[in-house]
């Protein structure tokens, strides 16, 4: 808010903050790419860009508003998003691949990324953290970074080091350090949840493939990508990386309907099926704490909101209900997302 009003008080008309801090910058940048061949950079930040000029384009559909207040709030969001991009431009734009060659990983260079769905209290990620990072440790002695968005928690967590996955600086800065980027497992390359999910997750390729490094996608789930731009986007940013694995068979059947051809991709399992479960005491302990008894049968389920089943806490509330009635059992609610999954089952119990 403070930047606003200073906004308001330095220039007569305040331009569009989602126009000249992201949509104009994104849009020079990705044109610079471009121009330079490096097109899967390029065309992510193309995309990004849009944002701006839909939102120029909707200043002008503001009839009410005078014309000449109009155009001198698009001026100024020109002038100043031209400006933040070429400062952004001078400081990623030059550097990029040493004599056009990928950095050659050794058992002696070991400084490895993890892109993912880290650090949102999602259970199921967590879990597939947990995994590679154990996996890494157990055959290799080199650093482990992960973008997360809590990074104090998964740097305790898991023993590793975490940068902020929004910050632009220190996600380049470890990309750029470092040996070999993985991105996954989860659902990462989909665009059910958002289009600015999957931009971001395929901008951190790109920035890899545009510092030259190793990149590996482990273990993913693959789509839905409903939009053709989302298929587009995908194929261009995953043709040309290191090595593919996916979890199913459907997950490689769409990566070859929308043209990924190089590397061969290799279907494989879900990285969590490699976690190694606690000890049986540790496991009564956890029973005992939710109020489960020694010998006592459980029947746990795991319930998750969705947006194209808008009925399904009406439906769960009488299939446990049934199942109560039926099994000599205790139900047991497993919150695999917190807060969102908690709330739920708390409206439901």
């Amino acid at each position: 808010m403070k930047f606003r009003t200073i906004l308001d008080k330095v220039m007569m008309v305040r331009p569009r903050t989602k126009e000249f801090l992201i949509g104009h910058p994104a849009l020079f940048l990705g044109i610079g790419f471009l121009l330079k061949r490096r097109r899967e950079w390029g065309l992510c930040l193309v995309a990004l860009g849009m944002l701006g000029q839909v939102s120029l384009l909707n200043t002008f559909c503001h009839i009410h508003t005078p014309l000449s207040m109009s155009l001198m709030r698009a001026a100024n969001g020109l002038v100043l998003g031209l400006i933040i991009g070429y400062i952004l431009w001078r400081i990623f734009g030059r550097s990029g691949q040493k004599n056009g060659h990928s950095r050659v990983i050794t058992m002696s260079s070991k400084k490895i990324v993890l892109s993912g769905y880290y650090g949102f209290s999602n259970c199921g990620d967590e879990g597939v953290l947990s995994s590679i990072v154990a996996g890494l440790k157990s055959r290799l002695s080199g650093e482990i970074t992960v973008l997360s968005a809590s990074p104090e928690d998964t740097s305790k967590l898991y023993d590793v080091n975490a940068v902020p996955r929004y910050s632009l600086g220190e996600v380049s800065r470890a990309i750029r350090d470092c040996d070999l980027l993985i991105s996954g497992g989860g659902s990462l390359i989909q665009d059910a949840t958002s289009m600015r999910s999957l931009i971001y997750y395929l901008s951190v390729i790109a920035m890899a493939k545009h510092y030259g490094r190793k990149i590996m996608v482990l273990g993913q789930g693959i789509g839905p990508l409903r939009r053709p731009v989302s298929q587009r986007l995908a194929a261009r940013t995953l043709n040309g990386v290191d090595l593919i694995t996916v979890r199913d068979a459907p997950s490689a059947q769409l990566l070859n309907q929308i043209g990924v051809t190089k590397p061969s991709i290799h279907v494989t399992a879900d990285p969590t099926f490699a976690l190694q479960p606690c000890s049986d005491t540790d496991a009564c302990k956890l029973l005992q704490e939710a109020g489960i008894g020694d010998g006592e049968d459980v029947v746990a389920i795991s319930l998750r909101s969705w947006p194209e089943a808008p009925e399904i806490e009406k439906i769960a509330v009488e299939a446990l209900g049934l199942l109560s009635e039926k099994l000599p059992a205790r139900l047991l609610l497993v919150a695999m997302h917190i807060p969102d999954d908690m709330d739920m089952a708390k409206r439901i119990q």
